[in-house]
């Protein structure tokens, strides 16, 4: 281990994993070849039926004694599986690695000097690129920070601009983040849930220097696959906002994060507001269209 880091904090990346040994090679390298280098990398397969995954987690853990490979003896879902790899974490600091994902070298390095250095700020996170499955490069995704003082603000923020934020995948402090990672549900959208009490309890900063790096091969990159993801047979294009507006309220209203930190009539008037807030992504196509279309004619185009 480089002297530089022995006596820094020990972060844990978290990698859940199912079926996909090319990809999970990529996020391996990516996360062992880390410029920070005080790591925990805890794999979690979520008994893949494809013995290559088996494979390549134990020749990795051969040459890097920092890896550490659990083989799930059934499979318990995605939202279990990282559950697994967040609960079993050693680390001060935590973030999640998809299988399917890369980070640039320096990543961790850089967030958990920002998150050393500022103790309001819950999560650090860089830019969010998504690359077609041959790795070449689809999109860019604009980010933001929730610097705003008021959580009420940072989740209105983070609402509106989520669809392109990287926030999921970004360095948590696990003391904090533990009280909500309990009982991930299988309902759409978990990961906008969870990132929700994280801007609940703290600030997020986005850092143009790292990048995150993911395939455009997850279940969210469609309706089909969202519907097949979380059993929801009725899911269309025009009811998605509706769904994801429901599901977050309903977190916000019951969910025990919450009961146990806000008074009935704040859990209330937070739910509006997020509700508030979501609704204001639903622009339907045909509107989209209209907007265009009244544009070409204002500037003659």
């Amino acid at each position: 281990m480089n002297d530089k880091f022995k006596e820094k904090p020990l972060v844990t990346i978290g990698m859940p994993t199912y079926n996909r040994p090319i990809e999970l090679e990529k996020a391996i390298i990516s996360a062992i070849n880390q410029t920070y280098t005080n790591l925990e990398i805890l794999i979690s397969d979520n008994c893949s039926t494809e013995e290559l995954v088996d494979n390549l987690c134990k020749k990795y853990c051969s040459i890097d004694k920092r890896i550490k490979y659990v083989r799930q003896i059934q499979n318990f879902g995605p939202g279990k599986n990282y559950e697994y790899v967040f609960k079993n974490a050693s680390g001060k600091y935590h973030i999640y690695l998809a299988d399917d994902d890369w980070l640039s070298e320096n990543y961790i390095e850089e967030c958990v000097e920002f998150l050393e250095q500022n103790e309001g700020y819950a999560i650090a996170f860089g830019q969010m690129n998504f690359y077609n499955l041959d790795y070449s490069i689809l999109r860019k995704c604009y980010q933001v920070s929730f610097d705003e003082s008021a959580r009420e603000d940072r989740i209105k923020k983070y609402c509106l601009t989520a669809i392109n934020s990287s926030l999921s995948y970004g360095v948590v402090r696990i003391e904090e983040a533990k009280y909500m990672i309990q009982n991930l549900a299988e309902r759409l959208p978990e990961d906008w849930i969870y990132m929700i009490k994280i801007l609940f309890y703290g600030k997020g900063k986005y850092l143009s220097s790292i990048s995150y790096n993911a395939l455009n091969n997850g279940t969210s990159k469609n309706i089909d696959g969202l519907k097949k993801a979380f059993n929801l047979p009725n899911l269309t294009q025009d009811n998605f906002w509706q769904i994801m507006s429901e599901n977050i309220v309903e977190s916000i209203l019951y969910d025990e994060f919450y009961q146990t930190r806000l008074e009935k009539s704040e859990r209330i008037s937070l739910a509006l507001q997020t509700n508030n807030a979501l609704i204001k992504n639903d622009i339907k196509p045909n509107i989209i269209s209209r907007i265009i279309n009244k544009l070409r004619r204002i500037y003659g185009k």
